[in-house]
């Protein structure tokens, strides 16, 4: 809930301010972005994040395993920011589109970028092995 709307609630409840809590500041409490399969690039001019031939692509991939587009969160990150951007989100997959990315977990499967995948047939049969392993680990 945001703080806005919750401060609403409790004026009109008739809480005094001095009894609002103040709002926490410790990340642990924040809420986290639940989703089935969380799709990571490292910084890409044919970004998967925003509208395009490499979205559209990963989309088509993701869905050959009967993940919907509601089912996918994308983001773009740095080597030096995945393990805290990964701890904002409660998922069952990690997919890695990266070379330059890399994160120990179970639930990690790592294959090439769209982009690199539609130019270059022979990197198709790999990343279908990989969609394939992901879509067992979402069973």
């Amino acid at each position: 809930m945001h703080e806005s709307l919750r401060i609403k609630y409790l004026d009109a409840l008739g809480i005094p301010k001095y009894l609002h809590s103040q709002k926490s500041t410790n990340k642990a409490i924040e809420e986290k972005v639940n989703t089935k399969c969380l799709v990571i690039e490292s910084a890409n001019k044919d970004s998967f994040c925003v509208q395009g031939e490499s979205r559209g692509f990963l989309l088509k991939m993701l869905g050959a395993i009967s993940l919907a587009d509601t089912d996918i969160e994308c983001i773009s990150v740095d080597a030096n920011t995945l393990e805290d951007s990964v701890s904002k989100y409660n998922t069952q997959s990690i997919l890695i589109m990266s070379n330059d990315l890399k994160i120990n977990t179970n639930n990690c499967f790592s294959t090439h970028h769209p982009s690199l995948i539609i130019n270059n047939d022979t990197l198709k049969r790999e990343a279908w092995e990989v969609l394939k392993n992901l879509k067992q680990c979402l069973k």
